[in-house]
């Protein structure tokens, strides 16, 4: 092949990795959920006996290298079948019997229908390709396929949600959407289940060149790819949902690409297979045992590593077809020739029955055609490179299926469509465009990878169909929200921490996990857990939540954390007033209640009797008489109660002085008529009305009269 050394990608990656390529030790455990997909529009209908009963080809040359082998199988599912001619009504792989190597090509992606589509089957809603001159979002094509029942624009409403549904769903090109789990292996290496190495391969002998930037723009998007592995932003987060079992256990994909070094492979075209199709500018044929010959003759070459942890794409130049058998599509066969039969793409495994370790992951990714019906093209061009966008979205779809279905036994629909088969050709709403101008109608994009711009085609969600069975098409995926509230903080006591508002909005299941990083060096988990700081300050409290698909939701939130209360300061000024019986103590509240309100007050006499009240002035009664007391006074709040305040001065109580009882004046008895006199030495005189002149007994008229009585 003709590529000249390392070329740039209108994104700024590198095209040429250096090193050979390598597998990550393990994945980011982080990953999150959901956008529009796009679908397998037809699948391979009869392979029949030739396929069925092709001859095993050997184990691949330099497999499992020390250092560089695959890592063994996570699933030890068994592949049966009934017979050696095989059917596949979809793009997922059919099983053949025990030591035949082949697999029938499993995702293939056939070229959209331009124009109105009538009388096609599977005519849906798309943007025309490049160049026809009509406005993005006009006009409709079609994927073309044997599928049963129309694929229109309008989303038909269905029974959602259910794990066997049947009924098919015409939104979904025919397909039958939820995808099913089928017991097989999904593509990882031994420690990370979905991981994979992509390493390219370009196959073009002397006399084909690729056109200027295309592999230089499909370098820099694997490139990107890999380097937002683990991040919910895109249309690879979306397989995280799907899962392969081990023993009972569900272990999810993780969204883990790793960019393996691309290659340059220069043999010349074998012949002998597929004769290329006239009217289409080809000038050579390759059918697909001659790529996965060439694929082992690069991997035995570049002592590169087998297994499901590692995909090999082949690209080829403008000139050359691929298809299927040696029949190319003037026979009957199914090429990638833009017509009704044709195809733009597939995935494909080969090599010993078992262990599936041992297996090649590979898929043929031929330049994308347009006829004046048929285009392989999104009608979008965000790198500006029509023909590398295209084959972006191909492989981004066919590496999406590579990774949950390598085998054509792990998942797929009822009709055995993959996760991007029921979103063929389906891409969903446009962030923006690289463009201005007219250009800008041509060169939108509605993903950004690592800072590169991608028009790409949607996967397809269980969790967004479960909710709406109308939307389960997606670019990207919505990870679960973190968010908690504090209890009460305060230093040396008991603080909760609450994360039940925390929401996923796509898994059924919900939140799996809460990590919980207290701010203080510790840590903890659970919904609500319990914490006690030390001491008082501002603590950035992190919460980290997990969905079932391991996607992560965080957040972080300063919590204040106050110093713990102390006893409050003593009451001063304390004085008493002495009673009958008792005292009145009044005082002054203390000048510092220790950080927590004082709740009572308690007035202690020096005999030992207490009251409590909440205020000043405090009544002490049951005092004796004639005995000296004095009185001092505590506070108490929650921490405690303070020391006592000083004495007051003594004081006794008393029973009052009675005031003094007058001497009450004699009583004269009136023993007649007439009037009485009281002399001052006590003598009484009596007398009639007639008046007095002498005097009686010992009363002398010479002391004065006090007093008269009638």
């Amino acid at each position: 092949m003709t590529r000249s050394g390392q070329e740039t990608s209108p994104d700024g990656s590198t095209a040429v990795l250096a090193g050979a390529p390598h597998r990550h030790a393990s994945a980011s455990a982080s990953h999150p959920r959901r956008t529009r997909p796009h679908r397998c529009a037809a699948r391979l209908a009869i392979l029949g006996a030739a396929l069925a009963t092709a001859v095993a080809l050997a184990p691949v040359a330099g497999a499992a290298t020390p250092g560089r082998g695959a890592a063994p199988a996570r699933s030890t599912a068994t592949q049966t079948s009934t017979g050696t001619t095989v059917a596949t009504a979809a793009c997922h792989t059919p099983v053949l019997p025990a030591g035949t190597a082949r697999r029938a090509p499993s995702g293939i992606i056939h070229p959209r229908l331009i124009g109105s589509g009538a009388g096609a089957p599977n005519t849906h809603s798309a943007p025309p390709p490049a160049g026809t001159g009509s406005a993005p979002g006009t006009g409709s094509s079609s994927v073309t396929c044997p599928a049963p029942s129309a694929r229109t624009s309008a989303p038909q409403t269905s029974d959602t949600g259910r794990a066997a549904a049947t009924t098919t769903t015409s939104a979904y090109g025919g397909g039958t959407p939820p995808l099913l789990y089928n017991g097989g292996p999904v593509m990882g290496t031994g420690s990370t289940v979905g991981e994979n190495t992509v390493v390219p391969i370009y196959w073009a002998p002397t006399g084909y060149t690729y056109p200027t930037g295309y592999t230089s723009v499909i370098d820099g998007f694997v490139a990107n790819v890999a380097r937002a592995s683990g991040s919910p932003s895109n249309s690879y987060a979306v397989a995280a949902q799907y899962y392969e079992l081990a023993s009972t256990i569900e272990e999810h994909i993780h969204y883990a690409v790793v960019a393996g070094t691309p290659v340059d492979a220069s043999t010349t075209y074998p012949t002998g297979g597929c004769a290329p199709d006239s009217g289409f500018g080809y000038t050579a044929c390759v059918d697909d045992t001659q790529v996965q010959a060439e694929v082992a003759a690069v991997l035995a070459a570049e002592n590169l590593p087998t297994g499901l942890g590692y995909l090999y794409p082949v690209f080829f130049p403008p000139e050359v077809e691929t298809c299927i058998t040696s029949k190319d599509e003037a026979q009957g066969g199914e090429c990638s020739a833009p017509t009704a039969s044709g195809y733009c793409a597939y995935h494909y495994a080969f090599g010993p029955a078992s262990p599936a370790s041992a297996d090649v992951v590979y898929a043929d990714l031929p330049y994308p055609t347009q006829s004046s019906q048929y285009t392989c093209f999104s009608g979008q061009s965000p790198n500006g490179n029509a023909a590398a966008d295209a084959t972006v979205s191909i492989l981004s779809h066919e590496q999406n299926e590579a990774i949950t279905d390598p085998f054509g036994s792990a998942w797929f629909d009822s009709s055995g469509y993959e996760i991007a088969d029921e979103c063929d050709f389906v891409f969903g709403n446009a962030l923006g465009s690289t463009g201005s101008g007219t250009a800008a109608a041509t060169t939108e994009y509605n993903e950004v990878i690592n800072g590169g711009h991608y028009y790409l085609q949607e996967m397809f969600s269980n969790e967004n169909y479960a909710l709406d069975s109308a939307d389960g098409c997606v670019q990207r995926v919505a990870p679960p929200t973190a968010s908690f509230t504090p209890g009460s903080a305060v230093a040396g006591s008991t603080t909760t921490f609450n994360g039940s508002a925390s929401s996923d909005p796509y898994s059924t299941t919900g939140i799996t996990s809460y990590a919980w990083s207290f701010g203080d060096g510790s840590s903890g988990g659970g919904e609500k857990p319990s914490h006690v700081y030390a001491s008082a300050g501002t603590y950035d409290v992190t919460l980290t939540v997990t969905d079932v698909d391991g996607w992560t939701g965080t957040t972080t939130e300063a919590v204040d954390v106050a110093t713990a209360p102390t006893a409050p300061g003593s009451p001063t000024g304390v004085s008493a007033t002495a009673g009958d019986a008792e005292a009145s103590v009044a005082f002054t509240a203390p000048a510092s209640d220790g950080g927590s309100a004082v709740t009572g007050y308690t007035v202690t006499s020096n005999a030992g009797q207490h009251v409590t009240a909440t205020s000043s002035p405090v009544e002490v009664t049951g005092l004796t008489n004639g005995t000296s007391y004095t009185f001092t006074v505590t506070a108490t709040n929650a921490a405690g109660t303070s020391p006592p305040s000083s004495p007051s001065d003594a004081v006794t109580p008393e029973a009052p002085t009675p005031a003094p009882t007058p001497t009450p004046a004699p009583t004269a008895t009136t023993t007649g008529a007439g009037y009485q006199l009281v002399a001052a030495d006590g003598g009484i005189f009596t007398f009639g009305d007639a008046a007095f002149y002498g005097s009686t007994g010992s009363i002398h008229l010479n002391q004065p009269i006090v007093g008269m009585a009638l």
